[in-house]
C-alpha cells in the first residue's frame, strides 16, 4: 500500500493535458487509473490514493497498478511522480519512457536488493496439510460406511480389521515375490485392491444401510471366478499333493503361507457376520477362494525357487 508523499499526487493538476498524462500513467500501471474533477485526488479502482494509508480491506483486493508495487511503493511512485511533475522538458512520450525504465529496474530488485531468482515467493501460501489424527475414535467407537457409531470390538470392526490386516502381510510377502522376479506379483497387487472392496462391503451393515450404500459397496461374484482361474493355472504345473506340507519353501513360500493363515482367520471373522444378514455371502467366497489360492502359490513360488516343501511327518508314540 503507498504511502508516497502528498506532493507528488496533488501536483497533478485536472485539465486536458493532464487527462491525457493520467490516460498515459493508467497504460503504465496496467490499472484504471484517473483524475477526479474538481479535486487533487487520482481514483484508482474506485478507492481514492491521498497520500494516506488505505483501510485493511482494500489489502485483500487483487494485486495490481499501485497495489502491487508492494515493498518499493514509497520509493518508486514517488521517483515516478517526480518525472511526471519536473520532467516537463521531456514531454509526455519521454516520462512515460522514463517510469518504464524504473519499472524495469524496480521489478528486477527485490526487498535489500535480491534479485526475483533470490527471494522467496512469500506471498504464496503453503498448503494447508491435513492431521492423519481426528480424534473421533478416542471413546473407542468408531463409524460405519452408513453412519452408524459401533463400538470398536464389534464383529464389523474384527472383520475389517482383519482384512486390512491380510492385506498387509500380502503386502509384505510381495517384497520377498519380487526380489525372485514371480509374474503372480500383480496378481497379489490386484487382490491387496480387492480386499479394499471388501473392506467397504464390511464396513456398511445392511440393518443400517441404504440403497444408495449397498449399490456402492456391492461385491459381485467376478473376483471369485478370477482366483479359481488362477488356481487352475498354477495347479496344473504343480506336483501332485501327496502328503501334508508344512509353511516353508523359502521366503517367498514361507511368507505366502503366512497370509494364507490371516486369510483363514478373516473368513472366520465373516462368516458370522453373512449369517446374520449384515454383508453379501460373496465376501466370504471370496476369503475362502483367497486362502486356497495363497496356498496354490506358495507352492508355486517354493518350485520356480528350487526349494524343498517340509512334509509334516507323525511322532512315534
Amino acid at each position: 500500500m503507498w504511502e508516497g508523499p502528498a506532493w507528488s499526487i496533488h501536483a497533478l493538476e485536472c485539465g486536458s493535458t493532464h487527462r491525457a498524462q493520467a490516460h498515459l500513467l493508467d497504460t503504465f500501471l496496467e490499472t484504471p487509473v484517473s483524475l477526479q474533477p474538481g479535486s487533487e485526488s487520482i481514483i484508482r479502482d474506485q478507492d481514492t490514493v491521498q497520500g494516506s494509508r488505505q483501510p485493511e480491506a482494500d489489502s485483500q483486493q487483487p494485486t495490481g497498478g499501485l497495489q502491487s508495487i508492494g515493498h518499493v511503493g514509497k520509493g518508486f511512485v514517488a521517483l515516478c511522480m517526480a518525472v511526471w511533475v519536473f520532467g516537463g522538458r521531456l514531454g509526455l512520450r519521454g516520462r512515460l519512457g522514463a517510469c518504464r525504465l524504473l519499472c524495469l529496474r524496480f521489478q528486477s530488485r527485490g526487498p535489500q536488493g535480491e534479485e526475483d531468482g533470490d527471494k522467496l515467493q512469500s506471498s504464496s501460501k503453503a498448503p494447508k496439510i491435513p492431521k492423519i489424527y481426528t480424534k473421533t475414535g478416542d471413546k473407542g467407537f468408531s463409524s460405519t460406511y452408513t453412519g452408524e457409531r459401533r463400538p470398536k470390538d464389534d464383529q464389523v470392526f474384527e472383520a475389517v480389521g482383519t482384512t486390512d490386516e491380510l492385506s498387509s502381510a500380502i503386502g509384505l510377502a510381495m517384497e520377498f515375490i519380487t526380489e525372485k522376479g514371480h509374474t503372480f506379483a500383480e496378481e497379489l497387487q490386484k487382490i491387496q485392491c480387492t480386499l479394499q472392496d471388501v473392506g467397504s462391503a464390511l464396513a456398511t451393515p445392511r440393518s443400517s444401510a441404504r440403497e444408495a450404500h449397498l449399490k456402492h459397496a456391492a461385491f459381485g461374484e467376478g473376483p471369485i471366478t478370477e482366483l479359481e482361474q488362477w488356481i487352475d493355472k498354477y495347479s496344473s504345473q504343480l506336483p501332485p499333493l501327496r502328503a501334508f506340507i508344512l509353511p516353508s519353501g523359502g521366503k517367498s513360500s514361507s511368507a505366502l503361507h503366512f497370509c494364507r493363515a490371516v486369510c483363514r482367520r478373516a473368513e472366520r471373522r465373516v462368516v458370522p457376520l453373512v449369517q446374520m444378514g449384515e454383508t453379501d455371502a460373496n465376501v466370504a467366497k471370496f476369503l475362502n477362494r483367497l486362502s486356497d489360492y495363497l496356498f496354490t502359490v506358495a507352492r508355486y513360488a517354493a518350485m520356480k525357487e528350487g526349494s524343498q516343501e517340509k512334509i509334516y511327518k507323525k511322532r512315534d508314540v
